[in-house]
């Protein structure tokens, strides 16, 4: 796979605590909302799974809210339409 090299040293992998979990329960019960706040479990635990210093890359409008309401920086992806959230 072309992309290998650069995702086997750029990225880790996590593997998800008890303490993990209970805080992404926490995150979900802070910004879920049916309308307009539409986070799954994933990105629940991705927020909770985040340190200090941590940056989130996406292109999901929901999950990018979520991320700058828990001060976890945001590198904002362009979605299909170049938007940006």
């Amino acid at each position: 796979m072309l992309l290998e090299p650069v995702i086997i040293d750029s990225l880790g992998v996590l593997e998800t605590s008890e303490e993990i979990a209970w805080r992404a329960a926490a995150v979900r019960r802070r910004h879920y909302r049916r309308r307009g706040s539409e986070l799954s479990l994933a990105d629940c635990v991705a927020l909770a799974s985040a340190s200090s210093g941590d940056r989130l890359a996406t292109a999901d409008p929901p999950l990018a809210r979520a991320a700058r309401a828990e001060a976890i920086e945001v590198v904002a992806l362009p979605a299909s339409d170049a938007r940006r959230p």
